[in-house]
């Protein structure tokens, strides 16, 4: 379908499979943050937030980058059809790395706070 490859299609259905998991993950750590009692393990929690969050920003780029080539490749006379439906992939992919940046900088105003006082023991 892209450029006659079907290796394409998968990484972008790989990609964004696995982002769901990481995010369904990531809210479900969110959902219990305020209830973590130790400071150290507030603090991983963030940095393994950040880091799947650079990680899965540039595993968005990259997707984009991939179905944006592969379907500038594709002889699009032959696969008229299916244009919608890859240009409806190739905008939700840079959405998603929209979505992943502005996810990271969140997390990174979380850090600031941290800085302030925001981590600190909960009071009984």
């Amino acid at each position: 379908m892209i450029n006659d490859s079907t290796a394409t299609c998968h990484f972008a259905t790989f990609v964004g499979v696995m982002a769901f998991i990481g995010a369904a993950g990531l809210l479900v750590g969110e959902w219990f943050f305020e209830q973590f009692s130790s400071i150290k393990t507030r603090k991983h929690y963030v940095i393994a937030d950040m880091a799947f969050s650079g990680i899965w920003t540039a595993f968005s780029l990259l997707c984009f980058l991939v179905l944006a080539y592969g379907w500038s490749q594709t002889n699009t006379t032959l696969y008229d059809y299916f244009a919608a439906n890859i240009f409806g992939a190739i905008f939700f992919s840079i959405v998603s790395v929209l979505a992943w940046v502005s996810m990271n900088s969140n997390i990174a105003l979380i850090k600031c706070k941290f800085h302030h006082g925001y981590f600190t023991e909960p009071k009984c």
